[in-house]
């Protein structure tokens, strides 16, 4: 039974749950969500990472009266492709109790302004700087893949990183794929593709300026 698998993993490990599928699909029984975030309880020496599209579809109502949720190994996230589904998903994930809440910006279709995700007020318990605090936890960034990939701008990945430095939040950039735009100089950082980043430690994208042919 695989659902249970990760019950007799003794190791500590990372495991994404249903990344080639969305968990929150509406095809997707609550039965067998619960089911999932049964195990994810019972396997504490694990992190699960949930990515979904459908953060309108998370209903985590039969586990709220849990002493210890949010789970502190259930990281939650939200895949978008632009700002308009940035702006349509963020808020929805924002409003659900997650330990670690994390944005997967792939494939990167279009520039995204995380500022208003970044940057917080907290007026009771500031915690650093000015009481702001970050509602991101971590940004994960990359192009599209395949024969008809959409080019992305290498200034878009500039940009978030830029952001994340800013705010301290951790970011990975995961591959340039086949999004480099046409008409610009190839270029591929070789180690670009391995880049997490952990604490407060960043990988700089490759600095190279844009040849146009």
């Amino acid at each position: 039974n695989q659902l249970d698998a990760p019950l007799r993993l003794r190791k500590p490990a990372r495991i994404g749950v249903q990344f080639m599928g969305d968990l929150f699909h509406e095809a997707v029984p609550r039965k067998f969500i619960d089911q999932i975030i049964g195990v994810i309880a019972g396997a504490r020496q694990h992190i699960f990472m949930i990515l979904t599209k459908r953060p309108e579809n998370i209903d985590f109502s039969f586990w709220k009266g849990c002493s210890d949720w949010p789970l502190k190994n259930l990281w939650l996230g939200v895949s978008v492709e632009n700002q308009k589904t940035a702006d349509e998903r963020i808020p929805l994930l924002l409003q659900t109790p997650a330990a670690v809440r994390f944005v997967s910006y792939e494939p990167a279709i279009g520039h995204v302004s995380f500022h208003k995700y970044l940057r917080a007020f907290d007026e009771d318990n500031p915690p650093g700087w000015g009481g702001f605090y970050s509602e991101l936890d971590w940004i994960i960034m990359g192009c599209e893949t395949g024969s008809g990939a959409r080019p992305m701008h290498p200034d878009w990945a500039r940009s978030v990183r830029d952001q994340c430095k800013a705010a301290g939040v951790p970011f990975w950039f995961k591959s340039w794929g086949r999004g480099i735009p046409p008409g610009h100089i190839e270029f591929i950082d070789g180690n670009i593709k391995d880049s997490y980043i952990a604490g407060k430690e960043y990988k700089e994208l490759p600095n190279v300026d844009i040849v146009r042919t």
